[in-house]
């Protein structure tokens, strides 16, 4: 310490000497003048004044910024309540040299406190000034900014001078809830972590996360508050939770199209026979017959039963496409008949075509069948009573799109309803009326080409779905007619039959050989190389599924050809990887028949893949 003896008593100034540790500096002046002047020039930390011959010292004379404490060695306690009133630390009434030491080392104690406290407050106002969180000091008693941190002013978008003195509920979106907060601050010792919502000038929300306790500023209470922007973070986590509740969605409906992918290749081969008896059934009765009537239903219930099959598929990812390039017109133009019997007698049909559908796009014909087919069931369907479903085909060349547009003036949807409107198996319809398929299905099929889809409508102000689908730029390619109810030319070639499902095999079996061919039957492809190699005679024809076990179609196909390559093959499948398929168009090995097909369908497929041999 640097310390000033004002002192003028000989004892005193011997005890002085005698109390002062050895690395302390203690220079000894006479009057008040010479000790201003040696604090000048080297800064005392202590001044130790005889009080007897200096009643009236203050610190004035030494300036205003002067910090040196003083201790005063007064000769009575008149003369120590004098001092103490003048500002002095401490009083010493007995100077001898060890109480004036004790005096000594409690003033280095309390200056080495204060030296702490005085680096304290500028660690703490570095830190205060350059945080990345705001940080206020709050009044508790109106929640008013005492101090407040550049970064919280940036925050708020205003300056200091406007942010000291205004009250946080100018600015919260909760004012009572940041009441009771700092109520709990002040109630308690505690560190209190809240979130809340506060405004930017202009209005910007941010969301905070605010750390607050309880401090001493300048002497009384108040309220520490770091408040930390989360509204990035929060919309990123936001964000995650999203995708996180996306790819639990994505599995889940992975997951129902495996089912449903498993569920529709078994449905298909019950539908196999059961279309195929309806048929050969048919055949046999005309229209005369008394059990005509019901031949028609049974007929009605399949083609259904294949359209919901088809759906289930579709929504899989795993029906059988033949993706060609072909006339809109051709599609839209033989469905009018069908969609006007779709519809309810109530009900108008109103179609728009017109010249617009004569683009081509490159698409599976039979699936457009289902968007449109589908799109008018649903329109019909919310309809209630009288009203009209209006078909427009729209060309926008500059796009490259042609837009099909279906709309009605039924019910209508409210917006939550619209924006699950494609959602599988999402259905506003009662029990047994809608399986939820319809326009998921029209979703899948239309991205898969390429296409989009979009969705107006409004509760009571009917609804209007727009199809948009590119145009081809290549030439159409011929799109086979249905074939009517009729009997097949008779064979007699050699076919060799390769189906896994009992029931399916026994059926076209059957049916191949009414027809006069000579059927050899098998259930798998490798029983089928087997059968093959003991058949020393031709094989004219491969009728065999694709998805078997042990062995597929393909393979079969592929190693049947490379001793017999005449051969001529028919395939059939309900259920095949899209990737199988395609590698069998590609590669032009022969026809593709979809599950459920009658088996009149057969007996033309095996009909043309000879004759175009022969021819």
């Amino acid at each position: 310490m640097v310390i000033l003896g004002l002192v003028q008593n000989d004892g005193w100034r011997e005890a002085l000497r005698g109390a002062v540790a050895v690395s302390d500096e203690l220079t000894f002046v006479d009057d008040v003048p010479s000790a201003v002047t040696a604090h000048r020039g080297r800064a005392a930390t202590l001044i130790v004044v005889d009080s007897s011959a200096f009643p009236d010292f203050d610190l004035a004379p030494f300036g205003a910024e002067a910090t040196p404490d003083w201790v005063a060695l007064a000769p009575d306690a008149e003369a120590d309540r004098a001092a103490l009133r003048a500002g002095a630390a401490d009083c010493e009434t007995e100077p001898t040299a060890a109480r004036i030491a004790r005096r000594i080392e409690v003033a280095r104690a309390r200056q080495a406190k204060a030296q702490e406290r005085k680096r304290s407050e500028l660690d703490y106002r570095q830190l205060f000034e350059t945080s990345h969180d705001a940080i206020l000091i709050l009044d508790p008693v109106g929640e008013v900014i005492l101090d407040i941190n550049p970064r919280g002013c940036e925050a708020y978008g205003r300056p200091r001078e406007e942010m000291l003195g205004l009250s946080l509920k100018s600015f919260s979106q909760d004012p009572e809830r940041g009441l009771q907060r700092v109520r709990e601050t002040m109630g308690s010792q505690a560190v209190i972590r809240f979130e809340t919502v506060q405004y930017r000038r202009g209005g910007e929300a941010m969301l905070l996360d605010v750390i607050a306790w309880r401090i001493d500023y300048r002497g009384r209470p108040a309220i520490l508050s770091i408040n930390r922007d989360v509204t990035a973070k929060e919309a990123h986590a936001l964000e995650l939770r999203k995708r996180d509740l996306a790819l639990a969605e994505a599995s889940k409906l992975e997951a129902v199209g495996r089912l449903a992918g498993g569920i529709a290749h078994d449905f298909n081969n019950l539908l196999m026979v059961i279309g195929g008896c309806t048929e050969v059934m048919a055949m046999g009765h005309d229209d005369s017959s008394p059990f005509a009537e019901e031949i028609a239903d049974l007929e009605g219930a399949f083609t259904r039963a294949k359209a919901l099959v088809r759906q289930l598929l579709t929504f899989a990812r795993q029906g059988p496409t033949q993706i060609r390039t072909f006339k809109l017109l051709d599609v839209l133009e033989p469905l009018r008949g069908i969609l006007r019997r779709l519809v309810r007698e109530e009900v108008d049909l109103v179609t728009d075509i017109g010249a617009s559908a004569a683009v081509c796009v490159r698409m599976d014909p039979s699936q457009l069948e289902q968007v449109v087919i589908n799109l008018v069931a649903n329109a019909r369907d919310a309809i209630v009573g009288v009203g009209t479903v209006r078909i427009a085909v729209e060309l926008d060349r500059p796009e490259g799109v042609v837009h099909l547009r279906f709309a009605d003036d039924g019910c209508g949807m409210d917006e939550a309803t619209r924006l699950r409107a494609f959602e599988p198996f999402f259905t506003t319809k009662e029990l047994g009326r809608g399986t939820g398929l319809g326009l998921a299905t029209v979703h899948g099929i239309v991205t898969a080409a390429g296409g989009g889809l979009s969705v107006v409508s409004a509760p009571g102000k009917g609804a209007e779905v727009s199809v948009s689908l590119p145009i081809a730029n290549e030439a159409p390619q011929t799109v086979a007619p249905l074939s009517g109810r009729r009997r097949s030319q008779p064979g007699a070639e050699s076919i060799l039959l390769v189906e896994d499902e009992q029931a399916v095999r026994r059926l076209l079996a059957r049916e191949l050989r009414r027809s006069g061919y000579e059927v050899l039957e098998s259930e798998n492809g490798v029983a089928a190389l087997e059968l093959a190699d003991r058949h020393p005679e031709p094989i004219d024809v491969l009728v065999t599924d694709i998805v078997m076990p042990k062995m597929s179609g393909d393979e079969l196909a592929r190693r049947l050809l490379a001793s017999r390559p005449e051969l001529k093959i028919v395939f059939m499948s309900g259920h095949a990887e899209r990737h199988v398929l395609r590698k069998i168009t590609d590669a032009g090995m022969g026809p593709l028949l979809t599950k459920p097909f009658v088996p009149a369908k057969l007996m033309e497929a095996v009909r043309a893949v000879l004759e175009f041999s022969q021819n």
